[in-house]
Parts: structure tokens; sequence; C-alpha cells
């Protein structure tokens, strides 16, 4: 007897698309009221933490690793880190849908190096799938940018390129198993980086205004 598919599967769907949506949007609202890049991704990172934490504790895991395993996820987080702080402070240069449209180069970026590491088979449709996509960002790139939309352009591409490596990193160490506990360990190693970095910068500012509250509080 066929397994019945939930109904809750599209509203799902829909509600992370949505989300993941929502948070460049937000990101850009708090930035535009005066926030800065650090900060905003500080104050996710924490929240997401909490929710996450929530969740496991919630299902009754344990939040226990092997020491092996407890290592690899922190020095994982280091790329997540950089990543987060990166895509943020992209979006403080760039329209969002320019950031989107380059970080969104990860899964291309993912593949070529699954096919380079032999973790995957190389084939000439996807080949051909990945030449048009980076055609794609290549003409929308070709116009005279200034020296911080280039930055821009270029944090949301370092962005991409370190969110394939966390990707693959996970996928190499903990492939097959539930990375919910890990990603826990990830995200603390990046909240302990940016609590510092705001620390020792001083570079934190909260947005003013209604709008840029809620977009802070939305990221």
């Amino acid at each position: 007897m066929a397994r019945k598919k939930s109904a809750l599967t599209p509203l799902h769907l829909l509600s992370f698309a949505v989300a993941f949506a929502m948070t460049g949007i937000c990101t850009a609202l708090a930035l535009e009221a005066g926030s800065t890049p650090l900060a905003v991704v500080t104050v996710r990172t924490l929240a997401a933490i909490a929710l996450l934490l929530a969740w496991l504790v919630y299902n009754k895991l344990s939040l226990k690793l092997g020491p092996r395993d407890a290592a690899v996820a922190l020095l994982i987080g280091i790329p997540l880190c950089v990543n987060n702080y990166m895509i943020n402070a992209a979006i403080g240069e760039i329209p969002v849908p320019l950031v989107v449209l380059i970080f969104y180069t990860w899964p291309a970026l993912t593949t070529a190096a699954s096919w380079l590491l032999g973790k995957e088979r190389f084939r000439w449709r996807a080949a051909a799938g990945l030449a048009l996509a980076f055609a794609g960002v290549a003409l929308t790139l070709n116009v005279p940018l200034s020296t911080a939309q280039a930055l821009g352009a270029w944090l949301a591409l370092g962005a991409a390129v370190l969110w394939s490596g966390a990707f693959l990193l996970t996928g190499h160490f903990f492939g097959g198993r539930d990375t919910r506990v890990p990603t826990l360990y990830m995200m603390c190693t990046a909240a302990a980086a940016f609590l510092a970095a705001c620390l020792l910068t001083g570079d934190v500012a909260w947005p003013a205004g209604g709008p840029g509250g809620g977009g802070l509080g939305g990221v």
C-alpha cells in the first residue's frame, strides 16, 4: 500500500520559500535604517541558535557529539560564519535581487566541485546548464559598476563559494546522518566570532524607525 503524502508538504515548501525571500528584504530594511551588517548577522545568528536549540530540546534529541564530530562541526562553522557576514555586507552595497542572483550560483559551484573531486559523474547536459547559468550572471553584471557595487558583487560571489564549501564539507563528514545537532555547533562558532567582532570593533548600530526595527526583527 502506497504511503499517503502529507497534505502539509506544499505549504511547508511555500513557507520555506517565503522565509528565504523575506530574509534578504528584511536585511535590506535594517541596513537602510542605519544598522550594520555585523549587527544584523549577529542578531540573526543568535535568534537562529535559540530557535534550533528549542526545536532540538522539544524533540528530545541529544546535543552531544563525539570529540571528532564536534571539532569538525565547529571548524565548518568558520566558512559558514564568513559567508553569513559577506552576504549581509553585499546587501548593504547592491540591490537584494542582484545579491540573490549571484549568491545562488552556489549549487552550480557545488556541482562543479563535486565533479572535480570525483564525488559525482560528469554529465554534459548538466555542464551545459551550468554554462548557461554563469552566462546569465555574466550578462547581468555586464554593466558599469561603481567601486561599492563591484565590492558588493564580489562579496556575494565570495559568500556563494564559502556556502558551497560548507555544504560540501557537511556532506563529506556528516553525509547520511542527521545534521541538526552539528549545525547547532557550526552556528555556535559563528555566534562566538560575531560577538567577539562586536566587542572588538564596536561596529554595532541599531536601525532607526519602525520599518528598520521590523526588518531587524524579521531577519
